[in-house]
């Protein structure tokens, strides 16, 4: 964003989802470099995931599909859980 009165407050509310995201991180028992690493890895990837429903919508699951990309999303994102937040076996 290069608006220089929304920059600030954008920039503040990202800082708290990825510190949000690394504490949970931090919580499932990763270390602080794992846990900032992850919590980076993971916004991104949520940032994008919003930028492809805007750009390429036709792309992005839909209905069941969808539900099947995110199972997996979240399970590629907090490796050693599942989607539920089990500990994957």
């Amino acid at each position: 964003m290069d608006d220089p009165v929304v920059r600030p407050f954008l920039r503040r509310v990202t800082e708290r989802r990825i510190r949000y995201v690394e504490e949970c991180y931090r919580a499932l028992g990763l270390s602080p470099e794992e846990a900032g690493h992850g919590a980076l890895m993971a916004y991104a990837a949520y940032v994008g995931t919003v930028r492809l429903f805007r750009d390429v919508p036709d792309r992005v699951p839909r209905g069941e599909d969808y539900l099947a990309y995110r199972r997996r999303f979240i399970e590629a994102l907090v490796a050693g859980y599942d989607a539920d937040g089990a500990r994957a076996r």
